[in-house]
């Protein structure tokens, strides 16, 4: 080949190079869009829902709702505004889980339950020991550490048993805590 086709082939292969980094370049730039300001994250303080900030649990129930255990009841926040559901006897939510079933169960001390719309459409607490069979001294199952969903059903691990309630409330089951527990 001639010397001109040469140096014209080198050109060619510096301006295809340019251009295929010139693209490249563009497409990243292209990729997203830099967000300025403020970060995209929340943080919320007491002032935000007016409780001790002393939180416990965190769950997240199917609509999206967030559902907080706290020293003053159990939080539920729609994305917009916070709401304080109060426990009997102003007991602490020690535990928060959704269940299979959507409801939120959580537990306590020396009570283990479910949130429930009342008459009014409101969530209140609904205490669950009756339902696994317990009575008089027998309700005193001390700090209930866990609250555990199943598919067909929910956990509830305290001090005293291992309690187990089917989401229809047909079964219910009690295992005793030993010390090796």
């Amino acid at each position: 080949t001639a010397p001109g086709c040469r140096a014209r082939t080198k050109e060619r292969r510096w301006l295809q190079a340019i251009a295929a980094l010139l693209l490249a370049w563009m497409q990243v730039a292209a990729c997203g869009p830099v967000v300025h300001g403020d970060p995209l994250t929340r943080r919320y303080t007491s002032r935000d829902f007016h409780v001790s900030p002393n939180l416990l649990s965190v769950a997240v129930d199917a609509s999206g709702y967030l559902f907080v255990g706290s020293t003053e009841g159990v939080l539920r926040y729609d994305g917009a505004r916070w709401e304080t559901i109060p426990l009997p006897g102003n007991a602490i939510a020690r535990v928060v889980a959704i269940g299979a079933d959507d409801h939120v169960y959580l537990g306590s001390y020396d009570t283990f339950g479910e949130l429930r719309r009342d008459g009014a459409g409101n969530l209140a607490y609904a205490e669950l020991l009756t339902a696994v069979g317990l009575r008089g001294s027998e309700r005193d199952v001390g700090i209930v550490w866990q609250v555990v969903p199943a598919p067909d059903g929910v956990y509830f691990r305290t001090e005293a048993a291992l309690f187990y309630l089917s989401y229809d409330r047909r079964h219910s089951a009690r295992c005793p805590m030993t010390e090796k527990m």
